[in-house]
């Protein structure tokens, strides 16, 4: 097979697997709208250019007979909206803040003029929503940067973040599967994680990505959808969608290390009380990432088309704790002798004995029996590692 047939393979197979039409995806949002005049008929035909300011990526559409357009699954961003029409004056709507699975509505005015006339506007868009059903929270780039997540003995879940949107209670997501959010009052266990629009939950437990969860810096944005969510989002009391970072038309990254270190931490009440030293903790999470267009010299230039972003993570925990009811093994062990595991000692009678009532005896004693005793050299041996106890005594 020639490269021009395995070429027209792979295209194939993009087409066969690409939705012809997807009006909405967890991860994407849109912008409807109408173009008109100062009657506020509709404008037929007008150009629509979208474009998106980070990657320079322009979407176009044409109004219809109405004066109706739409754009759908836009990636989250800033986007800048420009518009024309014979008779008008071309008209710019800057600063648009497309949101996870949110849909910007719009109602253009244009004013008659030349198109080399420009009427910009860069007020901020009306907050309610107005074409779908769903209640819920975005949080921006931003907030993600700036509020605080815990730092719990496992890496940081993204979920913490759904704790602090209004309508949800729980615990905090950890190591273990500790996913108990209550949305809207709902049970635990019954709501729908969504990582670029794909379902990613165990199927043991819906909503649990405590073993597979992305990286916080690899989340460019997320949506907390609390109830009334359309079809789309199937069986689920509560949706939480993320979006991963994208390249742009600048190239950036991010190197970060989230440290716990004992050097750093104070010594706890139980530790003051009993003298003990501060438990050894060591727990790292670390890594980097890095984003921009597609570019090989002199062969591809990827600006305003092409971009690729790159995320790791890695975790390192090493815990250990100082507590005053922690006891080592008994001394008697270090000899062999290990019979107060078997409780009360048990008894017999002297069978010598011959007068009632006849004296009772230990069935062991290790005063008696030490001659006959050979415990085991390794078990001793490795009962000597272990420290000797000792009473702590509070100071």
């Amino acid at each position: 097979m020639n490269i021009k047939s395995v070429f027209r393979l792979l295209a194939a197979l993009v087409v066969l697997f690409t939705p012809l039409h997807a009006n909405a995806q967890a991860d994407r949002g849109a912008i409807r709208g109408e173009a008109q005049d100062t009657q506020k008929g509709g404008i037929a035909g007008a150009q629509l250019s979208l474009r998106n300011t980070a990657t320079g990526v322009v979407a176009t559409s044409t109004s219809g007979a109405g004066g109706e357009f739409s754009f759908l699954n836009l990636v989250p961003g800033l986007y800048t909206l420009t518009v024309q029409a014979t008779g008008f004056a071309t008209f710019t709507q800057e600063q648009m803040v497309v949101e996870v699975g949110k849909t910007i509505t719009l109602s253009l005015m244009l004013r008659p003029g030349e198109v080399k006339d420009v009427v910009t506007v860069t007020t901020n868009l009306a907050e309610v929503e107005t074409q779908t059903s769903d209640i819920g929270t975005s949080v921006t780039p931003q907030e993600i940067k700036d509020l605080p997540v815990p730092l719990s003995g496992d890496s940081r879940n993204p979920l913490s973040f759904a704790l602090l949107t209004p309508g949800v209670t729980g615990s905090t997501p950890g190591a273990t599967p500790d996913y108990r959010l209550h949305i809207s009052g709902g049970i635990s266990y019954s709501n729908e994680v969504y990582i670029d629009g794909i379902p990613v939950s165990g199927t043991a437990l819906a909503g649990d990505i405590s073993q597979n969860h992305p990286s916080i810096e690899s989340i460019g944005e997320f949506k907390m959808v609390n109830n009334i969510q359309n079809a789309q989002y199937g069986f689920s009391n509560g949706l939480v969608s993320f979006t991963f970072k994208s390249g742009t038309n600048a190239y950036h990254g991010t190197l970060y290390d989230y440290l716990q270190n004992d050097a750093l931490n104070a010594t706890g009440f139980i530790g003051n009380a009993t003298g003990q030293k501060k438990a050894p903790l060591k727990q790292n999470e670390y890594g980097g990432n890095f984003g921009g267009p597609v570019w090989v010299p002199k062969v591809y230039e990827g600006k305003n088309k092409t971009f690729f972003f790159v995320d790791y993570t890695g975790f390192k925990f090493r815990p250990s704790s100082n507590n005053a009811s922690l006891t080592t093994f008994p001394n008697k062990f270090r000899t062999g002798d290990f019979s107060q595991l078997l409780g009360a000692q048990e008894t017999a009678p002297d069978p010598g004995c011959n007068t009632q009532p006849c004296p009772q005896f230990p069935v062991f004693d290790a005063a008696v029996h030490g001659a006959d005793w050979h415990p085991y050299t390794m078990n001793v041996e490795l009962f000597q590692e272990f420290p000797m106890p000792r009473e702590l005594m509070a100071g």
